[in-house]
């Protein structure tokens, strides 16, 4: 698997994140000031679907960095469990997301879970092989 191709991966649930955040936004802005429940069950989802689009904002700035390989093992192992939690916390909080939101949520949802699932798997493979 070439690195172009790995990097390209993070793409699509990067994509579906934006295009929820549009769709939460749109059925906040629909639901209006006077109807809080909308908000209550949006925003949750919203801001878990933003931690995984941080860690990769922090991953990529590290990588860019040239952080040195002994530090960066243990944080990107650290880096990754906080993606996979926050994931995994949107695929939650999107379930009981309003009707307009709710699709788009969980796709994203599901996008980043397996990305950070498919890191965890080949952190494992490498450890494997020492």
């Amino acid at each position: 698997m070439s690195l172009p191709f790995f990097y390209s991966i993070w793409l699509v649930p990067f994509a579906l994140t934006l295009l929820a955040w549009r769709a939460g936004l749109r059925a906040i802005a629909i639901a209006g000031v006077s109807n809080s429940s909308v908000q209550a069950r949006t925003w949750p989802a919203m801001v878990f679907l933003a931690g995984p689009v941080a860690v990769e904002i922090i991953y990529l700035s590290l990588r860019v960095g040239h952080v040195d390989q002994l530090t960066a093992i243990n944080t990107f192992v650290w880096i990754g469990a906080i993606g996979a939690i926050s994931s995994v916390a949107a695929l939650i909080t999107s379930t009981w997301a309003p009707r307009g939101f709710r699709p788009l949520a969980l796709c994203a949802a599901v996008a980043w879970a397996a990305c950070f699932a498919l890191v965890f798997y080949m952190i494992a493979a490498l450890r494997a092989l020492r």
